[in-house]
């Protein structure tokens, strides 16, 4: 008997689900990176939203974490992260269309540097179009299939990327040079990699549906930086943002789900109320109503198969 009442407990308390897109194009190509769902799928799921759930903004679900709000019907918050500039293009005036409220993470290097390209895609321009077979980065060497991938250390180039502090930039930009990019990013699809403007980002942000959040200044995985570092790329975004848009800035999505008990501390002093992980990374943080998990939508599968990772969801990363 106690275990059927647990059972229906958890039920009852899983009715909200926060859910994690990227960029949205009119005609992705998987090939290159899958960061990019179709507008044709985006626009069946906010339909399938608009008619199943109850579709609310993500500071209201963390209003009602906070205050043991328990909605009747199943609840859902959209957010997008990087701050692709199709979000500006191709999202948004769907999002207007069917009326339907979101959360963009805004990497805010893009925002005072027009050529900033985030580094998984310029991994991912290397792969499709420099010709390159093998990445030397420092001793070790990643050689293409599929994907840039390390026999030796049974590691992506991606994921040994992700675990490097301060000193990635310089690396990438050996890597960009080794390899010519600047020779090759003309013929890559800007689509797929160029990101929002200020003067963009200002015009979402005065849409009453849209909020915004930081998604970090350089999009280092910061729960592998030193506390430092993690320091200068949240105050660093907070403050950048909140000068284009003339709001406070509450929210952070930590990129790749990346942090720690530390950087949630700092966090909340650099002046952080709401925080979003992927997976709950702490043992607190169940009780931790400081932070949030979100459920990642997949851009290459069918809208069918999302639906049911959808509807699953309640019970892997609901509230």
């Amino acid at each position: 008997m106690i275990g059927i009442e647990k059972f229906f407990s958890s039920i009852a308390r899983n009715n909200y689900l926060v859910l994690c897109y990227h960029g949205c194009s009119y005609a992705p190509d998987f090939s290159i990176n899958g960061r990019h769902i179709s507008s044709k799928q985006m626009e069946e799921h906010l339909i399938y939203f608009k008619k199943n759930f109850n579709i609310v903004s993500l500071s209201e679900c963390f209003f009602s974490l906070r205050n043991g709000i328990v909605p009747k019907k199943k609840t859902i918050a959209l957010t997008f992260d990087d701050g692709y500039v199709n979000n500006f293009t191709t999202l948004f005036p769907l999002l207007k269309k069917i009326n339907i409220p979101a959360t963009f993470f805004i990497i805010s290097q893009s925002l005072v540097d027009d050529n900033f390209i985030n580094w998984p895609d310029i991994l991912d321009i290397i792969k499709s179009y420099s010709g390159t077979k093998t990445l030397e980065i420092g001793d070790e060497k990643f050689k293409l299939n599929g994907n840039f991938f390390s026999n030796k250390l049974s590691l992506s180039a991606s994921d040994y990327i992700k675990k490097m502090g301060s000193d990635r930039d310089a690396i990438l930009r050996d890597i960009m040079n080794k390899c010519g990019f600047a020779k090759i990013i003309p013929r890559a699809n800007r689509e797929y990699y160029k990101m929002i403007n200020k003067e963009q980002l200002k015009q979402i942000s005065e849409n009453a549906l849209i909020e915004i959040g930081s998604h970090s200044h350089s999009h280092y995985n910061l729960g592998n930086v030193n506390n430092e570092l993690a320091k200068e790329e949240l105050i660093q975004s907070k403050k950048i943002i909140e000068e284009v848009i003339q709001k406070e800035v509450e929210t952070i999505a930590y990129p790749d789900g990346s942090y720690t008990n530390e950087t949630k501390r700092i966090s909340e002093e650099a002046g952080y109320k709401n925080l979003v992980a992927v997976s709950y990374q702490c043992t607190d943080d169940l009780q931790d109503k400081r932070i949030l998990p979100r459920l990642t939508i997949s851009n290459t599968t069918t809208f069918e198969s999302n639906m049911i990772q959808v509807n699953l969801g309640f019970g892997k990363r609901g509230f």
